[in-house]
Formats: structure tokens, sequence, C-alpha cells
């Protein structure tokens, strides 16, 4: 027998305040000594992805990942490729992630200075990042556009479960995990348009996304990212059935594509979706 979706979100709530609780969340020493495991050459874009950088305390157990989505990209991009497109999948019409990640994120202020977190995520921009297109050119720009207009998206359906952690060259990041079986379903789905829009004409030139997550919070290099992640307490989700897909636009605009076989609610949510991001 199916759990309703409202007594689930419930259950979730009591289970995640429980196991948060009591020594749970206590305090994790902030290290000060905390510096960029690579630091970018003077005039070089943090857009780089030097291979083989190693991981030091507070943030040993993190990944090193590209710096995606560049925040500055009149200066962070080479000139004539100053756009920058992320194809995500927005988690803030799933209640049960929402939930989950707005108690994870009370954990993680509550363990440790609020001066090394840089943010936690809103909790209307929760989503799973699939596919970066980083300082692209006006005229390749228009060629992926196109490209997704026609890409027939699939239903995905996505689980999480347990917390990790990221470094780039710019900052550190704390999130929830897609499943094992959800990341190959997303990764393949993330093959697939890369390769249409390599068909296209267009190079892609970003380090494909091969661990699919959730962001709960972007912190610096001092907060103790190692201690968090293992006093964080994800539990695994109700897996839950994504339809609606957005690109973010240089501009702070969206474009919204529906599931192929979404019904009009579906379709009219994914729409309404796009102008709130």
């Amino acid at each position: 027998m199916e759990i309703p979706q409202a007594l689930y979100t419930w259950v979730l709530i009591a289970v995640m305040l429980c196991v948060q609780s009591g020594n749970t969340l206590s305090k994790c020493r902030v290290d000060n000594r905390g510096h960029a495991p690579y630091r970018v050459p003077t005039g070089q874009s943090p857009v780089v992805y030097p291979p083989n950088v190693k991981m030091q305390p507070p943030y040993s157990s993190c990944r090193w990942v590209p710096y995606t989505n560049p925040a500055k990209p009149q200066t962070e991009c080479s000139e004539g490729s100053q756009n920058v497109l992320t194809l995500v999948i927005p988690l803030v019409i799933h209640p049960t992630f929402v939930t989950a990640a707005g108690l994870a994120q009370v954990a993680i202020k509550r363990v440790s200075n609020q001066s090394t977190i840089i943010q936690t995520e809103p909790l209307t921009n929760l989503h799973l990042s699939i596919n970066y297109f980083d300082c692209y050119s006006d005229r390749e720009v228009k060629i992926i556009q196109d490209v997704l207009a026609k890409y027939i998206f699939p239903f995905m359906t996505v689980t999480l479960q347990g917390s990790g952690c990221d470094i780039d060259t710019v900052q550190g990041y704390i999130i929830a995990l897609a499943t094992q079986n959800s990341s190959a379903a997303l990764s393949k789905l993330a093959s697939g348009i890369e390769a249409a829009v390599t068909a296209a004409g267009v190079t892609i030139k970003q380090k494909s996304v091969d661990r699919f997550h959730m962001t709960l919070a972007t912190v610096n290099y001092q907060y103790p990212s190692d201690c968090t992640v293992k006093k964080l307490k994800f539990p695994k989700l109700k897996s839950e059935r994504m339809y609606c897909y957005l690109l973010s636009q240089t501009n702070g605009s969206f474009e919204a594509y529906a599931a192929s076989g979404s019904s009009t609610v579906q379709k009219s949510v994914c729409e309404t979706e796009k102008l709130f991001g």
C-alpha cells in the first residue's frame, strides 16, 4: 500500500528531526587554515579544471569538480563567448525534496560558524543540474536552444540518499546525492543531450556531470565539510517522477521543457515554474 504524499512528508520530518538531534548536531570545528586546493594564476579565469588536485582538511573527503555556471561570465569567460546556459530539473514542485533540504540546511547551519557559509540554497531554487553549457558564443547558444526545443525529454524517476561535498576553484558545496540507479539514468540523459548538441556542430566544453546531486549549501574553504558530511543524516527519499526541465540563460530568463507524454496539468506546472526558476 502506497503511503500518501502528505503523510510521507510528515514522517520524513519526524525522522530527520530525530536523527539530527542531540549529539548529531554538536559543533564541528572551523579550520581557519583551510585554503584553496588550487590557486588560480593571476589573470586566469577560474573556469579551469586542472586534474589530480589533492583534497585536504577540512574538505579531504570532498570531490574535486569543475567550476561551472560562472557567476561573472563577462570576466570569467573569454570575449565573444560569455553566455552561460544550465539545464536543470527543478525540485521545488516535489514537496518531499523541499522538506528534506530545508531540514538538512538547519543542520548545516548549526554545526558550524555561519561566517563560513556563503549561502544555503534557496528552497525555491532547488534543482538537479543535467548539463552545463558555460562560455558559449551567441551562435552556439542559438544552436543549443534549437536542439533542446526539439529534444524529446523523458520522464525520470529520481531518488536521493546520503550527503557529500564538492570543491572547485572558487568554493565548496554540501550536497544531497542521487542514488546509483538515478545517477545512471541521469547520466544517460545528459550524454544523449550532449550527443545531439555535438551533432548540431557545437563542441562540448565542460566535463560532464558524473555525480548528480541537489546542492544544499555553498561554503568557503574553512567550512568543516568533512565533519558536516559525517554528521548530516540525509535519509533515502521517496522516489519522485520528474517531468519538468528548465534551461537557465545568461539574461536570467528560463525556457521550460515538459517530458514527452506529460499531462496538460504537468505542462502547465512546468510553464509556470519557468517564471520563477
